[in-house]
């Protein structure tokens, strides 16, 4: 059943569950009267009866709509997960195609975003994007020179539909102002995960301009190769949070996609760089991620 159909059963039980009560409370709120009593009583109490009711309907009505909203809400959140896993299923298609033809090698690439997708408009709310910072993300990387999209179907499989931006410079959608939704581990070791893609502005033949090869990927079914653009953060910067939690839809070396939890920001602060600078391990294969 989908998440749509089911969605509509809950809501339908919902409404029977609240006719029910309501059916129930007009029941209980006929007034009773005794052999003898004045109509005036008689009056008193429907009038209160129908306070009654009018309060408990109204309460009901409310409680009708927040549980509604919620489940909706929680409905339309499942839908963009379930689009966004879909769409980097097909990004790991696209990368299993360009390892073929490159003799196992991972793309270098200008910049984060530079790997698929569109042109970016390089701006933020405040305006353009400095140009350093453009680069660094590879905003301006013309279409025909992002490799993954000589491989892939669309290139709005790189648009995800929760897309709200956020990050550093507070862009309001990264697929606007970089021209891609999800950002590839490029360059660096950061946050226990071992780099996978070179970048072309760093020294040839440097570990940061190298890519990483297939074979050197001991265990693929956690290896982490990209991720929706702001993971591994939580809160405002995660863009299927929920409760506050650092969900990110990641995709792994294997081909699968899938809604990872991260330990909260403060702690992968910690591990965003190796000594002296912060306290990341080593990228270890045999833990949770890598």
């Amino acid at each position: 059943m989908s998440l749509q159909a089911k969605g509509v059963v809950v809501c339908i039980s919902i409404a029977a569950l609240i006719f029910f009560i309501l059916i129930g409370a007009l029941s209980l709120s006929k007034p009773t009267q005794k052999l003898g009593e004045k109509a005036a009583s008689s009056s008193t109490n429907l009038t209160s009866s129908s306070t009654n009711l009018a309060g408990i309907t109204n309460h009901l009505a409310g409680l009708s709509s927040a549980i509604g909203n919620a489940l909706f809400g929680e409905t339309r959140r499942r839908q963009k997960i379930a689009q966004s896993i879909e769409n980097q299923h097909a990004i790991g298609k696209a990368y299993a195609a360009y390892l073929a033809d490159n003799d196992g090698w991972y793309p270098v690439v200008q910049g984060s975003a530079g790997v698929g997708g569109k042109t970016g408009n390089s701006r933020s709310p405040s305006g353009p994007l400095p140009v350093v910072v453009s680069n660094l993300y590879g905003a301006s990387v013309p279409e025909k020179e992002r490799p993954l999209n000589a491989y892939i179907g669309s290139i709005k499989s790189f648009h995800d539909p929760a897309d709200t931006g956020g990050g550093a410079y507070n862009v309001h959608s990264s697929w606007d102002s970089f021209g891609n939704s999800y950002q590839p581990q490029v360059a660096d070791d950061t946050f226990r995960v071992k780099r996978v893609l070179g970048e072309k502005s760093a020294k040839e033949g440097s570990y940061e301009g190298t890519s990483m090869r297939e074979s050197e990927i001991s265990k693929s079914k956690n290896k982490i190769i990209q991720g929706d653009w702001n993971w591994p953060y939580d809160r405002e910067d995660s863009w299927h949070s929920k409760d506050g939690e650092a969900r990110h839809i990641m995709l792994y070396a294997d081909g699968h996609a899938r809604e990872f939890v991260f330990p909260p920001t403060e702690q992968m602060l910690k591990w965003i760089a190796p000594p002296p600078h912060k306290e990341m391990p080593k990228p270890d294969p045999n833990y949770i991620w890598w």
